[in-house]
């Protein structure tokens, strides 16, 4: 370099004494040509500076005799800047002066001398490894440059890179912004919006969290791809990354694919085997773990191929590999070569108690992982607690597969199932607990839950009603799937327009209720009355209760008794109890002993706790043995009715304790009951019993 700045002066100096500006021979001279000739060759030729200072001082001669040619301002501006950056030195004041006298329809093809300063400054801090230092300066610098020339996007590109490098993302992605406006179809500019959204993201504690953002740096990804041309390789593996990230693993596992074979690298042929497992293409996971066994050692390429077999179900193969994380274990059983997934799966397989646990050791680092998996405890109490240390779906993927580990291991193989499914809920899509959720669901023992839930899955949405009935419970209870009440509610309606009378009921229940979705009175009124229309029982009995309470309608004691009478003709046994209390007490209709007691025993005998103690109360009352006995009788079997329904009642072992009644004859007379109750019940309507 020294000897090319020494060079560069001697060419300078001798050049000035050579020109003589009034002589004739320099007149003749076309400087602007000669310079021209010499930037062209400096082109082609870069190590070479000294023509490069020939070109710039012929351009400026150039200049002396055609002051108004614009391509030796634009020649001579470019030279000199070409120059300063060549040697590492700049003076801003005087490129600014060749600056300001160009044409101003140059400047947006132009560099502003301020950037002329910011590429030595950045040049000469990178060599130093002072970039953290000299931020400040470089940022002013560009800042000027803006100033300068505010008619090219290339500042506010070089000010995005710049907040990049400081982790500046916010402000990164406002500056990338404004180089995109002004620019929009630059490749370059695209890039850095798409970038940035993707830092945005990446940011948070869980990604996944910010789906909003992945799905618009996808958006402009995919605008700079086509905009790049050749240079779009690293583009597809962005692409599919995000494609990932929001679920969309086809599009990701075809993106990644021809990523992969233009340019496999580690992350494409990652990306590859990762999504190529999810969509069972298992000949393409093969040759991207082919590749990552060939180039890179670690923990990953040791737990894919467990992976892979897991998913092929090759129980021969997954018995070698995991031998193999055994032997390595045992050369230091203080620290295995284990990660938490390999040791979960050993543990399971083999069975192995607490004091053997591979998972417990490599989990001795984490408390919260540590004491709920070595707790001999596992209920529903300690679980919620567990759960509820965690707030981002990234956390929470690992600990409901954590949960799901806990749950095979005690035998709870529905509760592991309906956890792992959380797992994939969380849609946390390139978390290893998502990644291998999906494979356990596949696995035994959890193989009958999915065949289940995907045949109804398929005859719902064929339109089977009683499949959508059935997938709207799963998706209610929560009992193999996680609770989704919105399509929940949805497919009871699916079911419900075609005249599914569970679903008209429940769907009019939880309505009515507002327990998991919101209250809508005439909703749920509607539906019950939907099902009266077709006969139903249970929803005439729902009417009756709505206008008698007047709690949700206006009160209507005589509709009532209308919907309790037709419910009652269809057996139903709670329809019995409130005739006979409304014939006691005149509601909606004449006060009738008679028939109060005749609704009263239809309503035991149809199964009626409600029936059977007040009946129970009614033979009490006459204070005689015979009736003494046989209220004793009706109390004993509403207190197994209770227990049937998983209730208990002090009062009623009361009642039975305060009659003094023989109990061989009090048994005879249960017996005799129950016959009536079985034949009464013989005699009711198919769809009542």
């Amino acid at each position: 370099m020294r000897f090319y700045i020494g060079l560069l002066s001697l060419v300078l100096l001798t050049g000035c004494a050579q020109f003589q500006p009034h002589s004739q021979h320099a007149i003749n001279i076309n400087y602007f040509q000669l310079g021209d000739a010499g930037y062209q060759a400096w082109l082609k030729q870069k190590d070479k500076l000294v023509l490069l200072a020939q070109a710039k001082r012929d351009l400026a001669r150039g200049l002396e005799q055609q002051p108004d040619n614009i391509k030796a301002q634009f020649l001579h501006y470019r030279a000199s800047a070409a120059l300063a950056m060549a040697l590492g030195k700049t003076d801003e004041a005087e490129l600014l002066s060749y600056f300001n006298k160009m044409n101003p329809s140059l400047y947006p093809e132009t560099v502003s001398p301020a950037y002329v300063t910011y590429a030595v400054l950045y040049n000469q801090a990178q060599q130093a490894d002072s970039l953290e230092k000299d931020y400040s300066q470089l940022e002013s610098a560009l800042f000027r440059a803006i100033q300068q020339n505010p008619y090219t996007s290339q500042n506010w590109l070089l000010l995005s890179g710049l907040y990049r490098e400081q982790d500046k993302i916010n402000l990164a992605l406002a500056t990338a912004k404004k180089a995109y406006q002004m620019m929009p179809n630059q490749f370059e500019n695209t890039q850095a919006v798409a970038m940035s959204l993707n830092n945005i993201a990446e940011s948070d504690v869980c990604l996944y969290q910010q789906s909003d953002l992945l799905a618009d740096s996808l958006n402009y990804f995919e605008k700079a791809l086509k905009q790049a041309g050749p240079r779009s390789n690293n583009l597809r593996e962005y692409i599919a990354f995000q494609h990932f990230r929001l679920g969309e693993i086809q599009v990701a596992q075809q993106t990644a694919f021809e990523a992969f074979n233009r340019e496999p690298k580690y992350t494409n042929s990652l990306l590859l085997f990762e999504a190529s497992l999810l969509t069972a293409n298992y000949s393409a996971a093969e040759q991207a773990l082919n590749y990552l066994q060939a180039e890179y050692e670690g923990d990953k390429t040791r737990q894919y191929p467990v992976l892979l077999a897991l998913a092929q179900q090759d129980n021969e193969l997954l018995g070698h590999l995991l031998s193999q994380f055994l032997a390595d274990a045992e050369k230091g059983s203080q620290n295995p070569d284990l990660n938490l997934y390999i040791a979960l799966l050993i543990d399971y397989i083999q069975q192995n108690t607490e004091d053997a646990s591979y998972a417990l050791r490599v989990l001795k680092n984490s408390p919260r992982f540590y004491d709920l998996y070595a707790s001999e405890r596992f209920d529903s109490a300690q679980r919620s607690a567990f759960i509820s240390q965690f707030d981002n779906v990234c956390d929470l993927s690992d600990a409901y597969y954590l949960l799901g580990f806990k749950a095979l291991r005690v035998g709870y193989d529905k509760l592991a199932f309906q956890y792992f499914n959380q797992v994939v809920n969380q849609k946390a899509y390139r978390q290893d607990s998502y990644l291998w959720s999906r494979l356990m669901l596949n696995a035994e023992p959890m193989k009958a839950f999915s065949a289940y839930l995907s045949q109804i899955k398929a005859l719902a949405e064929q339109g089977e009603a009683q499949a959508q009935f059935d997938l709207g419970l799963e998706l209610l209870l929560a009992e193999l799937i996680p609770q989704d009440r919105l399509s929940a509610t949805d497919w009871f309606a699916k079911a419900a327009a075609q005249d599914h009378l569970k679903a008209i009921n429940l769907l009019a229940y939880l309505y009515l209720s507002g327990e998991l979705i919101p209250t809508d009175i005439n909703k749920a009124v509607r539906l019950y009355a939907r099902a009266s229309a077709l006969g139903d029982s249970e929803a005439n009995f729902q009417l009756g209760q709505i206008y008698l309470n007047g709690e949700y309608q206006r009160q209507d004691s005589k509709l009532a008794f209308n919907y309790f009478t037709q419910a009652a003709e269809a057996g139903h046994a709670d329809a019995y109890a409130e005739l006979a209390h409304m014939y006691l007490t005149g509601q909606g209709t004449l006060v009738n002993e008679q028939k109060a007691f005749a609704m009263l025993e239809k309503s035991a005998l149809a199964g009626s706790y409600q029936g059977q103690l007040q009946l129970g109360l009614f033979y009490q009352q006459k204070a005689d043995p015979e009736s003494e006995m046989t209220a004793k009788a009706w109390f004993s079997i509403a207190r197994q009715t209770l227990k049937k329904s998983g209730k208990t009642s002090d009062k009623l072992n009361q009642l039975i304790d305060n009659l003094v009644v023989p109990e061989d004859r009090v048994v005879v007379k249960i017996q005799a009951l129950q016959q009536q109750m079985a034949d009464y019940k013989a005699s009711l309507p198919q769809a009542s019993r």
